[in-house]
This record gives C-alpha cells, structure tokens and sequence, in this order.
C-alpha cells in the first residue's frame, strides 16, 4: 500500500469496555472528549501505529455485523486538527485498501464499513520473532538452492517494510548467523527441480550412489525434502524398490523431472513415509 491508513474510528456499543480490553491487549492510551452536539470522544494512542478514535455506536444507520465503521464527516474538527488528518487523506488510503484487495463498503462523505468475516495480517512482530525470521532467512540463503534464497530475502525486505522505526533497528541489528562459505555446492544441487517436482507431484529420475560410490537408476515419486544441518534427503516412493526411500540429495546425478504426474495413493504418501519412520524408531 503506497500510504499507511492515517486514522482508524471504533464504534462499540459498550465504549467503556473497549477501552479497558485495548489497553489490557495492546497498551494502547485513551483520553476522553467531550464533543458539544456528539457526546464524548475517545482519542487512541497507539504508541507506534496511527492514531485512532473511539465512541459509543449511536449513529443511525451504522452497518450491524461490521467491524470498523469510519465516518469522516462525523468527526469534530478540533479532534481532526489535533489528529492532522482530514477527510482527503482518508479518502486516499480507503482507496488504497481497496486496491489491494480489502472488502470495504462505503462512499466518501458518507463512511466506509469493513466485513467482521475479513481477517487482519498479524498486527506486529516482536523482538524474538523478529530474530527467528531474520536467523530462518539466513540459513536458507546458506543451505537452499538459489531461487529459494532470493524469496527469503524478498521476503524479509517485505517485513522490514511495514515495520515501525523501533523494530527495524532490531532487524538490522539480529546478530544470528548462518556462514555459507564451506558448504559445497552438490550439497545443494537440484535443489530447485526437486522442490518443483514436490510441489506438482511430477515423477524424477536420476543415478543414485550409495556410500560405497555405485550407482543404480531410479523413478521415484519425491514426497517432501529434509535438512538436516549437514545435509539435504529426499524422502520418495521407489518404484524400483517399490517402497520408501531416503535419498541424500548430494549423491543425485543427472536429475530429471519428468512430466509424468503420479496420484496420492493411500500407503505411499508424505504421511505414510513420517508412520513408518516412526513405527521403525519404536521398534529400535
């Protein structure tokens, strides 16, 4: 969204138990108004997000069923100063929301109504989950194929974007990492084909050398990828073995993804491999 929504209005049926619930949840301060022809007015601060308001739903015609219901024109005008918003940079990023996707009803100059059936991105990060994102970032930029790191760092570039000044410091500031300077790169290898096979459920073939370095061809119908800190596994249903198969994906040569597409058949999917696994670590 090119502009952050500037101003949020809250209108609740019980305005006194919406305060307290904010300010127990988010830490959000309120202070009370009294708006000659309106009654009383909550503005909201946020701390580090936009400014907000709150009052008692006693407009007629306010959309029941709807979470937010914002009605610029309603606003009093010292609140507005107070708040430096104004009715066009509110009309400006409902637009945006729209844009991207957003179910808002409404019009300007009469208010805007957003569906309770939408759910909201998750509000903010903190400091810990920030650590986790940037730490899981780098350790798929230093042990996953090359596509799979350029979507991690899109990725993070995308969150250090809607995140307040506060925490992208801490962002760039996560001192966790993952050297990729002596890993190999058959350790990798494939990595990208072998994802895409996964993902359309399309059969691969390819050589495969065991520990003592001889080779056997295979058809295999690839399940899901393991790593393992030192090294990847293709876990898969052999069709020359005609059972699960663990395949280290640094002894793979000459890999092909076919355009062969294989069914879920019951007893030789993802799930079905994880039961054996276990089944066998039971008995051992």
């Amino acid at each position: 969204m090119t502009n952050p929504f500037t101003y949020l209005e809250l209108h609740s049926t019980d305005a006194a138990r919406a305060k307290a619930f904010y300010a127990e949840l988010f830490g959000w301060k309120t202070s009370d108004t009294k708006v000659p022809g309106f009654g009383v007015y909550t503005e909201i601060d946020t701390q580090e997000g936009p400014p907000a308001g709150l009052c008692a739903q006693q407009q007629q015609g306010a959309p029941s069923g709807w979470l937010a219901y914002v009605a610029v024109p309603k606003l009093d005008e010292a609140v507005a100063q107070a708040l430096e918003v104004s009715e066009r940079t509110v009309y400006r990023d409902v637009r945006d929301l729209l844009l991207s996707g957003v179910p808002i009803q409404g019009e300007a100059g009469v208010g805007y109504a957003l569906d309770r059936s939408y759910e909201l991105p998750p509000l903010m990060f903190n400091e810990e989950e920030i650590e986790a994102l940037v730490l899981g970032a780098r350790i798929v930029r230093a042990w996953a194929d090359a596509k799979l790191a350029r979507a991690a760092e899109e990725a993070l570039q995308k969150i250090e974007g809607v995140l307040p000044p506060k925490l992208k410091q801490k962002l760039a500031a996560a001192a966790l990492y993952a050297p990729d300077f002596h890993i190999k790169a058959e350790l990798r290898s494939g990595l990208s084909d072998l994802r895409q096979a996964v993902r359309e459920q399309k059969k691969a073939r390819f050589r495969y050398l065991d520990k003592s370095r001889a080779g056997s061809e295979r058809v295999v119908q690839p399940l899901g990828l393991y790593y393992w800190g030192q090294a990847w596994t293709l876990a898969a249903w052999c069709e020359l073995r005609e059972g699960f198969r663990n395949f280290r994906v640094d002894r793979i040569e000459g890999l092909c993804v076919t355009g062969e597409h294989f069914e879920q058949i019951p007893g030789r999917t993802l799930a079905d491999f994880v039961r054996q696994i276990e089944a066998e670590e039971r008995r051992a």
